[in-house]
């Protein structure tokens, strides 16, 4: 997916809202007009073309020395108005990849009303900022010269939902929240409850992918007292892990042939909590 925003002037596509004092045209751009060599006297034509050299060198240095990272400074020659004069505004934004992330945020993170020129630009800023919305995983910023900026988002995948005072959360393997999980979607992925059932997720999500038969049968996974997990199945079976050693656990739950399982036992407790024991009560 591709969007695209702007500057003061053209447009392509829906850009969003216009930032303050930049007012944004919604024509399509104008067809490029033919190259054309200067004759030795073309007057004005020939200082463009003066201009537009003498501002290539200091765009050179900006992209390759780091000069744009750094705060402006009055110079004999007004910088900024060369740069402006040869058209090395940002004025044309496209951001490509996100789904889950309005562009809206992107663009905010951008911060484009303290972006006039090229040399405002620091793309490792813009990036970063980009990578703290909740839904980044990475983020990549172009130059696109004279006067554009690319963005590329990679988003991150939801592993678990979260459930927490009556309300469901999406969060990815990093155990990062990426945001409420609306209207109760993504019912293919294992539940988690409990305090600091986040952060736990990641060991467990290993531990249920070596024992697809827990795992097709999970229900609801809930940390308790922030040490272990009590898995519960569909039939009726639950099953109290330990704190350490939850791989284990789950294989002995999944040992034999099946229907003769410790997890095949329907409406029972089994309590693998201990290391050299195994309890097995009614399910409840």
């Amino acid at each position: 997916m591709q969007q695209v925003a702007t500057g003061s002037r053209r447009a392509v596509g829906v850009p969003p809202a216009p930032w303050p004092g930049r007012p944004v045209l919604t024509h399509a751009p104008a067809p490029p007009r033919p190259n054309r060599r200067p004759a030795p006297h073309d007057g004005p034509r020939s200082r463009h073309a003066v201009l537009a050299a003498l501002v290539g060198g200091v765009l050179f240095a900006v992209v390759y020395h780091g000069i744009g990272t750094r705060p402006w400074r009055q110079a004999d020659i007004d910088v900024r108005r060369l740069v402006l004069a040869a058209g090395l505004s940002v004025d044309e934004v496209t951001v490509a990849g996100n789904v889950q992330t309005p562009a809206k945020a992107i663009f905010d993170a951008l911060d484009l009303p303290n972006i006039e020129t090229q040399l405002d630009l620091d793309t490792r800023a813009v990036r970063q900022r980009i990578e703290r919305l909740p839904w980044i995983a990475t983020a990549t910023v172009t130059r696109v010269l004279p006067n554009g900026l690319a963005i590329e988002v990679q988003e991150r995948t939801p592993a678990v939902v979260w459930q927490d005072a009556g309300r469901e959360w999406l969060v990815d393997r990093s155990s990062r929240i990426l945001g409420p999980n609306p209207a109760g979607d993504r019912a293919t992925l294992p539940r988690i409850s409990g305090l600091g059932a986040a952060e736990a997720a990641a060991p467990l999500l290993d531990a249920l992918a070596a024992t697809p038969a827990v795992a097709a049968r999970l229900e609801l996974a809930e940390r308790v007292s922030g040490r272990r997990w009590t898995l519960q199945l569909s039939g009726g079976t639950r099953l109290l892990l330990p704190a350490d050693g939850l791989a284990r656990a789950l294989a002995l739950a999944t040992e034999g042939p099946p229907g003769r399982r410790l997890v095949d036992r329907a409406a029972t407790t089994v309590d693998l909590r201990s290391q050299t024991r195994i309890f097995i009560g009614a399910g409840g």
